[in-house]
């Protein structure tokens, strides 16, 4: 999935009330087997920095009911030495939402082909050429109408490392959702079936008579719509292909430009054969007809 990351925001401090905020959400989200660790954050009433800074930025801050909302997220290392660290993934990281709907915690899209909990080494210094970057890819966070704040906190230590890292937090970024809804998705936040299909039908600008459509998983893992249109035969020139393809991002509903889609051309049905019909029965012939005629026997003599 390429997106555009656009330029590195800067480096975002980090306050105590933001902190409390993510604190209140993830009590009302259930709770998480990470919660206690955050309490290592205050000593004597105060924050304690830590040897992470992490910043949020969102690719676009006003978006109608349906769009994705697409985050980056960036690590930097302020510590001293260099630190082994987890990547930056859906495994390490954890998204808190509020809005109209109360605080909930919320997942981004995930592949089935990607890795997770690997680490990584981060050498120490405030600016770095290239920050470390990871996009992120929400698809149900505009059902409804609202101003909105995401959250994000990392989770630098490896699992079972015991390394003394303090997960690093972000500042709340705040988007709001308006307007007229720009596409329909299931409770999951996968475009519905017929809206792909508009997507096709607009991006193809041909009439089409009928359409196939089927939810396949890409290459990368990700869910993908293979949309194949065909043409009403009225509307063909001589020679003309009747029939196109082309595949739809779910996430993004957008078309995906860049990978060229096989045609989907359905099986003929095979021909239902009549079983044969089966031989009258032969008549039985009429007993009259068969039976031999009796015998005349003479009467005995007197």
């Amino acid at each position: 999935m390429r997106l555009n990351r656009g330029g590195a925001p800067r480096t975002t401090s980090r306050s105590v009330p933001a902190l409390a905020i993510l604190l209140a959400l993830a009590g009302m989200a259930g709770g998480c087997s990470r919660v206690p660790l955050i309490g290592r954050f205050f000593r004597n009433g105060e924050e304690v920095k830590g040897s992470i800074e992490i910043a949020l930025k969102l690719h676009q801050t006003n978006v109608r009911p349906g769009d994705a909302v697409i985050a980056y997220v960036w690590i930097r290392n302020v510590g001293a030495k260099a630190l082994t660290l987890q990547k930056v993934d859906p495994a390490s990281m954890e998204f808190y939402t509020s809005g109209p709907a109360g605080p909930i915690r919320v997942r981004p899209v995930i592949s089935t082909k990607e890795p997770l909990g690997d680490v990584q080494d981060l050498e120490p210094g405030r600016v770095t050429p290239t920050p470390q970057a990871k996009t992120f890819v929400f698809t149900t966070l505009t059902q409804q109408p609202g101003r909105y704040s995401l959250f994000a906190m990392y989770h630098a230590a490896p699992k079972g490392s015991g390394a003394g890292i303090l997960p690093a937090y972000a500042k709340a970024v705040s988007f709001t959702v308006a307007g007229q809804p720009s596409c329909r998705r299931d409770r999951d936040g996968v475009l519905l079936k017929e809206d792909a299909i508009r997507l096709a039908r607009q991006y193809l600008r041909r009439p089409a008579a009928d359409a196939e459509a089927f939810l396949i998983e890409d290459p990368m893992g990700f869910l993908t719509w293979w949309i194949t249109l065909a043409a009403d035969p009225k509307t063909l020139r001589p020679g003309e292909a009747n029939r196109w393809a082309v595949f739809v991002n779910p996430y993004l509903a957008t078309v995906v430009a860049n990978r060229k889609a096989p045609v989907y051309i359905p099986k003929p049905k095979p021909a239902v054969k009549e079983p044969p019909a089966r031989p009258l029965p032969t008549p039985r012939p009429d007993v009259r007809e068969t039976t031999p005629p009796l015998k005349q026997v003479a009467p005995p003599p007197k």
